[in-house]
């Protein structure tokens, strides 16, 4: 556990003008988050590196949820009511048809504005195996946590890129 590795990858942010990229990676995602803060900040301290970015900025907020003991006695599984919330959320096919030699296929989902207040989360339906429905806030846990903003894995532990521009005048690129 921990920040494993540290390795210097210098396409990170495709610029090849000066700059430079990091990427840690680590199966601990806190540890992970603040190592890469705190990597951040350190690199935007150094004199000649300015325009410091990261895939932890800005940090979004992730929506943990857990089974509360009255959806095991329904039957529900947290993948049940991860499919089922995916699908209000985010969309499911109900129809697909062509229109001017063009495919369409129609989408129902929530509206924008339910989909964005986690208030409106846990008023969601889903249905049991037996096909009775609950809502959503009956049966789950809800936990709101930081997240990274941009989820990227190496090896199957995730990442964070860190990259930036290096003022040569100032810096060279190898004593960073």
């Amino acid at each position: 556990s921990g920040v494993k590795s540290i390795f210097i990858k210098d396409n990170v942010n495709q610029n090849d003008e000066g700059g430079f990229g990091f990427a840690l990676y680590s199966d601990d995602l806190t540890q992970l988050g603040q190592a890469g803060r705190a990597f951040a900040l350190r690199l935007q301290q150094v004199e000649g590196l300015f325009d410091i970015s990261s895939t932890l900025d800005p940090i979004s907020k992730e929506i943990l949820m857990s089974l509360k003991p009255v959806a095991n006695d329904l039957g529900l599984t947290i993948d049940d009511i991860s499919r089922q919330t995916g699908f209000s959320f985010y969309g499911s096919e109900a129809k697909r048809f062509i229109r001017n030699s063009e495919e369409v296929r129609v989408m129902v989902k929530y509206p924008e504005l339910t989909r964005e207040r986690l208030a409106d989360l846990k008023y969601t339906v889903v249905r049991t195996p037996m096909g009775e429905q609950v809502m959503l806030g009956d049966v789950i846990e809800f936990r709101e946590a930081q997240g990274i903003n941009d989820i990227r894995r190496v090896d199957k532990n995730r990442a964070v890129y860190i990259w930036g521009n290096i003022d040569e005048s100032r810096l060279e690129p190898n004593e960073i």
